[in-house]
């Protein structure tokens, strides 16, 4: 039908002019974009795969630079290595020369003039090589000590004018052991230059006449044997008064616990203890613990017939019980705590035992006048039990004295492997592994033990005289090793049990003030000592290195962690608000020592996590084991020399490291390319527009558009036709 009102071919010439427009449109967006995806309508799903695509690749680019600027890190830190290694050879060739008897004083004097500054300069070398500002063969930030105000390694309060603060054990060969109160104010009393400390009944005195840097030793007026030696700072000259010296004597004992010594005894103990060799009472070889307290006659009962008895006795709570007992002549009575079975009191009976020791009543009676009312004083907290003293080599002793951490366990294994001309020992104990390298005996020497977790945490076995011959050969070491420590498995003994003093509650890498307060260095905090104030009035913190003054101030109640630009940080719980700080904290002193190494991460792909960690060797002289090392004696450069060995193996050791960590990256660089190459090429499947194809469309797009514009005109005109049939 032909409508004047209605041209319906004009409308479907319209209706597909558009159609071919719109598809003309699409395919000039396409090849003029590149992309087969202009708008999310014309593939959604391929769409959503190449963005992912997209972000993958983008992500890769820069896995690809993290990894190339790894690699230049490296380099820089290989630099430093080798100079480093470069100076630890000639300080070698320096250390041989000297054992050379051609050699005068002065030619010795100018060799160790060079040692010593080859040895500051390794230092620098370390400290100076850096990577945008971090160093990155220090260490990073070891453990964080703390120094005023609380408990030091000792349990002192090191903060005190003019004392170090750390007690000196070594001078005491009693047994004495006092917890001061927060509020002691009378502990010590200074007149006329003579200072007077009472400990539990018991007095110390010594003279307040102590030079700088030196020791204040207090001796016990009961046993002169009980000695207590604090260590005295620089400052110690600005006390000049009695009055000053009893202030920060007084000061410096606030909240400390002072434990030292070793005694096997028993004082009070009865005399009408009728089958009971009292002469030689106590027998502590079992005893791999700590007794102490004082025990009353009610406290010690025996049940049971003569040859099946059981025996207990109380000592302040602690319960030592035995059972079926049979008396002997000349026997020994063993009591095992039921707290801790390492805790045991071996007391020895006399010849007329098995007639005056009967029945129950009888050797209850005589064992309550034996020991009721006997103080005991059994075991030190710095201290090895079940050590076998018999072994070649060794003295069979321990000496923790520069322990500042913490051990406490039972030694599990020991290994001997060749180093060179010297050994390389590792000795389980616990959960620490402790390790000495470049060992070799020597008469009368030590055999240093260091935790590879702590390195605070020290081992020192000591050697006897006939150390250099009977423990010079690795089987030797070895077995000398598991024999003294009850490993040996022929040797029938127990395995050695090691105590050591606790510095205080802190971990490798921060530690607790108390109140909730824990402060930490992060991989970037530079070794040193700051102080650390607090200004109530602003409630601001002030971090100082004696330099620079950084300052971080409180926001808002409850936890929260104060940070410093430097990488401390400290954290206050959720009474941090309320704690005194104005009376608690006048200062603070922390020492950030240097870790053994330091770690650098780089994330090495597009997934998060997927990362590569190069870890830096440590290459200071203390990080190296050089610390004190010089070549002024001929002995002195041979330990010199052995210690250089093991300095150049760890050196070489970093170096290989990096070299194969080198090698990686460029790995990693090349898959990168090859995943980019290969992605972006997946990518284009999905977004990128096939040119020829789409100029066909197009062609064919404009080609309709040229017939459907003729169309619409043609349609445009049949209505005209209709007024021929009205003329």
């Amino acid at each position: 039908m032909i409508s004047v009102s209605t041209n319906t071919a004009a409308l479907t010439a319209k209706r597909n002019l558009d159609v071919n427009s719109n598809a003309s449109s699409s395919s000039i967006a396409r090849m003029s974009s590149g992309t087969r995806i202009t708008k999310p309508m014309d593939d959604a799903a391929s769409l959503s795969i190449s963005n992912k695509m997209r972000s993958t690749i983008s992500s890769l680019g820069q896995a690809a630079r993290n990894a190339s600027q790894g690699a230049s890190l490296l380099q820089v830190a290989a630099g430093g290595l080798s100079n480093i290694s470069d100076m630890l050879d000639r300080m070698k060739v320096l250390a041989t020369q000297v054992v050379n008897d051609t050699l005068g004083a002065s030619e010795v004097s100018y060799a160790q003039q060079e040692f010593g500054l080859l040895m500051d300069q390794v230092d620098s070398t370390a400290k100076q090589t850096r990577f945008n500002g971090t160093s990155l063969l220090t260490g990073g930030s070891g453990q964080v000590e703390y120094s005023h105000n609380n408990k030091s390694a000792s349990g002192l309060n090191s903060g005190a004018g003019g004392f170090a603060g750390t007690l000196n054990s070594a001078a005491s060969s009693g047994y004495v052991q006092h917890v001061f109160g927060a509020a002691n104010t009378v502990g010590a009393d200074v007149q006329d230059g003579v200072v007077t400390l009472a400990i539990d009944g018991e007095t110390f005195t010594g003279s307040s006449n102590v030079q700088a840097n030196g020791v204040l030793v207090l001796t016990s007026t009961t046993a002169s044997g009980n000695k207590i030696a604090f260590d005295v700072g620089s400052s110690v000259a600005n006390i000049d008064t009695d009055s000053e010296m009893e202030t920060q004597i007084n000061n410096l004992l606030q909240n400390a616990t002072i434990q030292v010594g070793y005694a096997e005894s028993i004082s009070g103990a009865g005399t009408t203890s009728s089958g009971f060799n009292t002469t030689s009472l106590l027998n502590l070889d079992a005893s791999s613990g700590v007794v102490q307290g004082t025990t009353a006659a009610a406290d010690i009962t025996v049940s049971g017939a003569a040859s099946d008895y059981t025996v207990q006795a109380v000592i302040d709570g602690e319960t030592f019980r035995a059972s079926s007992v049979t008396v002997t002549d000349g026997g020994v009575l063993k009591l095992t705590s039921t707290r801790d079975s390492g805790n045991v009191l071996a007391i020895n009976y006399g010849s007329s035992a098995s007639s005056t020791l009967s029945t129950a009543g009888s050797f209850q009676t005589n064992l309550q006048n034996l020991l009721g009312g006997s103080t005991f004083n059994i075991g030190n907290s710095e201290t090895a039990f079940g050590l076998n003293t018999a072994t070649a080599g060794f003295s069979g002793s321990i000496n923790t004295t520069n322990t500042a951490g913490f051990i406490d366990g039972v030694a599990s294994g020991v290994t001997v492997t060749k180093n060179g001309s010297a050994f390389d020992v590792n000795l389980v104990v616990g959960n620490q592994t402790f390790q000495a390298k470049g060992f070799s005996a020597t008469n009368n020497g030590q055999l240093n033990l260091i935790s590879t977790t702590d390195a605070d945490n020290v081992i020192s076995l000591n050697l006897s005289s006939t150390a250099s011959t009977s423990l010079d050969t690795l089987p030797e070491l070895q077995v000398g090793l598991q024999r003294l420590l009850g490993l040996d498995p022929t040797s029938g003994a127990n395995p050695a049990r090691f105590q050591s003093a606790s510095a205080n509650n802190d971990d490798y890498n921060g530690f607790e003030m108390g109140v909730n307060q824990t402060i930490k260095a992060s991989a970037t905090t530079q070794p040193g000592t700051y102080a650390l104030s607090y200004d109530a009035d602003d409630k601001t913190f002030k971090l100082t290195d004696g330099v620079t003054v950084l300052k971080a101030k409180l926001e808002k109640d409850g936890d929260q962690t104060v940070q410093f630009s430097n990488g401390l940080s400290l954290t206050l719980g959720s009474s941090g608000n309320t704690f005194d700080w104005s009376k608690d904290m006048t200062q603070m002193v922390f020492n950030v020592g240097e870790g053994s190494g330091q770690n650098f991460v780089f994330q090495v792909s597009e997934i998060a996590g997927d990362d590569l960690t190069v870890n830096m060797t440590a290459a200071t002289v203390d990080a190296l084991g050089l610390t004190g090392m010089n070549i002024n004696t001929k002995d002195d450069a041979r330990k010199a020399s052995i210690a250089l060995d093991s300095a150049l193996n760890t050196v070489n050791t970093g170096l290989a490291n990096i070299g194969a960590q080198q090698s990686r990256f460029e790995f990693i660089q090349a898959n990168i390319s090859t995943q980019v190459e290969n992605s972006s090429a997946a990518r284009g499947t999905f977004y990128d527009v096939d040119m020829a194809s789409e100029m066909i469309s197009f062609t064919k797009s404009q080609t309709l558009m040229q017939a459907g514009v003729s169309m619409l005109a043609q349609a445009n005109q049949m209505p005209q036709q209709l007024l021929r049939l009205i003329g």
